[in-house]
């Protein structure tokens, strides 16, 4: 759509290009033609073992053209290039923010066993018996494997795909940069779009959402750590609350399960 709707300026910048082009090939032309005695002869007479002035400027005007076709080329790989590094940099960042909750989840369990053990330690002392402490991290690892796994499978997939999607396009592009060959330079642009059909390659709108569903995955997974760790403190659900020290059944409950 965007390619339509530009459609008609690109074809002016075009235009005018060409334009610029062809006007300085033909006033370096004239200008030769007048300043040489030879006149019009003299553009196609090789001078003091140098090319004519003719061969020259074809010479010249093949390599500007070799040069610009190099150029679009890497503009449009370059495109590429940043449209999957966006990609790229989100799910990296989804993938972090995962990492960060885990990793707050796991200390907050720690942080509970701080405050059950020496509870339930207290309750095995006044009722005259003896614990062995068997602490675990199956309230964490239940939300992470509920709430956290599923999406990260599906984050260090994408991430695999858009490393490996950089990669074929920094391949791609060193083809294009260092051959001076159209038939090269062709070729790479018909690969990056055979990529695109595969659909190997991320787009435009992947990359927006990408973005988008980054900001979302923050907030859902700070608010995700907030709510668990609430749940475990207040909750006078046994199977909730189990760190809810306030509950006088919560360091009962605990000795009873430890007690030898």
């Amino acid at each position: 759509l965007e390619q339509l709707v530009t459609s008609g300026f690109r074809h002016l910048e075009n235009v005018t290009e060409i334009d610029q082009m062809v006007g300085a090939l033909f006033s370096g032309l004239s200008t030769q033609a007048i300043s040489d005695s030879r006149g019009l002869a003299g553009l196609l007479q090789p001078t003091a073992g140098q090319p004519s002035y003719l061969e020259q400027m074809t010479r010249e005007a093949a390599q500007g053209l070799r040069d610009a076709a190099v150029n679009i080329a890497i503009q449009i790989l370059s495109g590429a290039r940043q449209i999957e590094a966006t990609f790229l940099n989100a799910m990296n960042a989804i993938a972090s923010s995962l990492t960060q909750a885990i990793g707050l989840l796991r200390a907050a369990e720690n942080r509970c066993w701080d405050l059950v053990v020496p509870k339930a330690r207290e309750y095995a002392a006044q009722n005259n018996f003896q614990l062995n402490v068997a602490t675990s991290t199956a309230f964490s690892q239940q939300i992470i494997d509920s709430q956290i796994v599923p999406l990260a499978t599906t984050t260090v997939a994408n991430v695999q795909k858009s490393e490996r999607a950089v990669s074929l396009i920094e391949n791609l592009i060193a083809s294009v940069t260092n051959t001076t060959s159209l038939e090269a330079q062709r070729l790479a642009l018909l690969q990056l779009d055979s990529l695109v059909a595969r659909g190997e390659l991320h787009n435009q709108y992947d990359a927006q959402q990408a973005t988008q569903r980054q900001e979302e995955v923050e907030t859902a997974m700070a608010g995700l750590v907030e709510e668990t760790v609430v749940a475990w403190a207040d909750s006078t659900d046994l199977n909730v609350g189990w760190c809810n020290i306030n509950n006088p059944d919560v360091p009962r409950t605990w000795a009873e399960r430890w007690r030898e």
